[in-house]
């Protein structure tokens, strides 16, 4: 599938979560990569603080890395992980990106993630290890490394830092920068080129379902950014002309964002267990019209 694509000029982003499920084939088998006591329980648990999203933080219930049993293994399972995905694809994003710099640790008893404590991630030497494990191996890129960093939430220095220093791109969504009247710098005017626009990810409201739960002031300053008025039924249309105007070397537009449709079809909320990831494209939802306009706006901004 991957040399079809590159045939027909598409190429493929993956994915890889930071974490995995206590109750997986790595854990059965790599029992001294994680935080486990005695009895194979989770010691310590993965997550985040209060954020944007929860107001009582994340507890992902999965355990932690033990960085240095990981480490006198020379990262290898992590390595074998990513070199496998960069294989499948021609840029991998990784999720929670910060964790490689400094996670949240919660103990399993919690009922939620107000009360944990940050550790040090492996940070540089993790990389420059993985840049061994790669060298040699032909690969395009968006940059030194196949990688994008999701670098959202609760961010510290360190994370930048990392970032920066590997000299990968990081993520930007439109719906953080309208929310504090321009001063953010998820704003259009404050991105870079080394950097992933998205008008929304996975884990926000859709467009549509974001405008209508802005402040009439907000409205109004968005509004006055795009020059015209907004509402809930040409919104989507103008975030996506300025992810895709933006200089970002990347914009991301989800589906439903294509279609404007409403909260009912966002994909996930984090901090939650119920009703996510239930959203499906269905035949022919994607008009022509809807096509020859993103194409259109595509050849533009010469993103193609």
């Amino acid at each position: 599938m991957k040399k079809y694509c590159h045939q027909q000029g598409i190429r493929l982003l993956g994915d890889v979560p930071f974490y995995v499920s206590h109750d997986s084939v790595d854990v059965w088998t790599n029992p001294q990569l994680f935080t486990l006591d005695d009895d194979g329980l989770i010691a310590e648990a993965g997550g985040v603080p209060p954020d944007y999203f929860s107001k009582t933080g994340q507890h992902w219930g999965v355990p932690t890395y033990n960085w240095a049993a990981n480490k006198a293994q020379g990262y290898d399972w992590w390595l074998s992980r990513l070199q496998k995905n960069i294989e499948l694809f021609d840029v991998v994003r990784l999720d929670h990106f910060r964790a490689f710099a400094d996670y949240w640790e919660i103990k399993p008893n919690q009922k939620d993630a107000i009360k944990g404590e940050w550790k040090d991630g492996p940070a540089l030497e993790f990389f420059d290890a993985l840049k061994e494990r790669l060298k040699g191996c032909k690969k395009e890129a968006l940059n030194t490394l196949p990688l994008i960093g999701e670098d959202l939430g609760d961010i510290s220095p360190a994370v930048h830092s990392l970032r920066d220093s590997l000299e990968i791109p990081g993520m930007k969504v439109l719906h953080f920068g309208f929310g504090d009247n321009g001063k953010s710098d998820h704003c259009p005017h404050y991105l870079s080129q080394n950097s992933i626009v998205y008008t929304a990810t996975h884990d926000n409201n859709t467009t549509r379902g974001w405008f209508e739960q802005l402040s009439q002031q907000e409205k109004e300053y968005l509004d006055l950014y795009v020059g015209h008025h907004l509402t809930e039924d040409n919104v989507h249309l103008a975030l996506i002309r300025l992810a895709l105007a933006s200089v970002a070397k990347l914009a991301v537009v989800p589906a439903q964002d294509l279609l404007g449709l409403d909260e009912n079809c966002r994909m996930n909320t984090p901090a939650s267990t119920t009703n996510n990831w239930k959203w499906r494209l269905t035949p022919n939802q994607l008009t022509p019209n809807i096509i020859l306009w993103l194409r259109s706006l595509t050849k533009t901004f010469a993103r193609c």
